[in-house]
């Protein structure tokens, strides 16, 4: 079953269209549109109803389970029904009733109240087809839902851009973990050095100590011998 949709192609919301004679409940032009599957004793079964009462020019809607079927009455006892999915706004399921009720009574208007069932069917059915697909269409005949789609799309946009900021969020926590990481390290590695700096300045002054003292025991020798030798000690 198609849904309900605001875009630009054709979904199914119009489900049917037709023009009854009220007075002996006879569907003069019908149009199923887009094999639908919808089943025209539907129709038969709403206007049979026991003591049901039609005011000329009263909008009326009766919801069903799946669809809403509008209707209006003109003055001569002529029907104008339009078929939807139940969720298709009201205000343009009358606009297309008004549109097709203009357009049928300026062809057949006479041949409506005289003619058998379904009499109007194949003559009709350019008006009736073309409306359907216009109709069906809400983008196109409804400033209201044109708006709604454009800000789903604005929706969908701001959900991803959102969805990338809270990735890019999360890479940013990853760079600051990673960088407080490495700046933790730095301070271990600065302190290590620190201490191995301060071990090898010790080993170098131990060093430099043990050599003045080699060299003055060297030295002290050498001195010696030589005071000894030219004193013949």
């Amino acid at each position: 079953m198609a849904s309900l949709n605001a875009g630009g192609s054709a979904t199914g919301n119009i489900v049917y269209c037709a023009v009854v004679r009220f007075g002996d409940r006879a569907v003069v032009a019908a149009n199923a549109h887009l094999n639908s599957g919808f089943d025209p004793e539907a129709v038969h079964k709403l206007y049979n109803q026991p003591n049901l009462m039609i005011e000329p020019g009263r909008r009326y809607r009766v919801p069903t389970e799946n669809l809403n079927f509008y209707f209006v009455s003109d003055d001569q006892d002529r029907i104008f029904l339009v078929v939807t999915r139940e969720n298709y706004p009201d205000r343009v399921a009358f606009k297309m009733i008004e549109e097709l009720r203009t357009g049928f009574l300026q062809k057949y208007a006479d041949k409506s109240l005289v003619c058998k069932e379904h009499a109007l069917d194949r003559a009709a059915s350019k008006l009736m087809q073309r409306l359907c697909d216009k109709y069906d269409d809400l983008q196109q005949v409804d400033s209201i839902a044109s708006v709604e789609a454009k800000v789903d799309v604005v929706k969908v946009v701001m959900q991803d851009n959102i969805s990338k900021m809270l990735e890019n969020s999360a890479k940013l926590d990853d760079i600051y973990k990673t960088a407080e990481e490495l700046q933790q390290q730095a301070g271990v590695f600065k302190k290590n050095a620190t201490k191995l700096r301060k071990r090898m300045w010790w080993k170098n002054k131990k060093m430099c100590l043990a050599l003045t003292f080699l060299i003055a025991a060297v030295m002290t020798i050498i001195v010696t011998y030589l005071v000894c030798t030219n004193s013949e000690c």
